[in-house]
């Protein structure tokens, strides 16, 4: 079908090897969730999403509306292309043993600097501007 398995784009084939073990998938053609889940589908671990280009690191949170929703349980992580190259290369010469934080807890008082829970005690709204 002409489809590039390191995408994670559909159904994985090689599901011995994933079982039990971090996915390493390239950025572009799908949707993040359509590929940690897939990844997770097939057994592996953890998920973990290398860079298309040399570019800004973003935010894995899109999924395919037009999709059934899938829920990704396993840890996923975004890296940088020449992170994921390294870890592409090593794994070319053998195992290669990661380690991610696993937070176990949600604190909902933790909240990102881009956002807020409201005005501030002066009446201020995060973004400065509101259209």
């Amino acid at each position: 079908s002409g489809s590039n398995p390191s995408l994670g784009c559909e159904t994985a084939q090689n599901v011995a090897e994933l079982s039990g073990n971090v996915a390493l998938v390239r950025r572009g053609t799908c949707f993040f969730q359509t590929k940690c889940a897939n990844a997770q589908e097939a057994g592996a671990i953890a998920c973990v999403v290398m860079n298309n280009v040399v570019s800004e690191l973003v935010v894995m949170a899109e999924s395919d509306p037009q999709d059934e929703p899938r829920t990704v349980t396993i840890p996923s992580v975004f890296t940088s292309k020449n992170n994921g190259d390294v870890l592409e290369e090593l794994l070319g010469e053998g195992e290669v043993r990661i380690s991610l934080p696993v937070y176990d807890s949600y604190d909902p008082s933790n909240v990102a600097v881009f956002s807020s829970r409201g005005p501030t005690p002066d009446m201020r709204i995060k973004p400065d501007i509101v259209v």
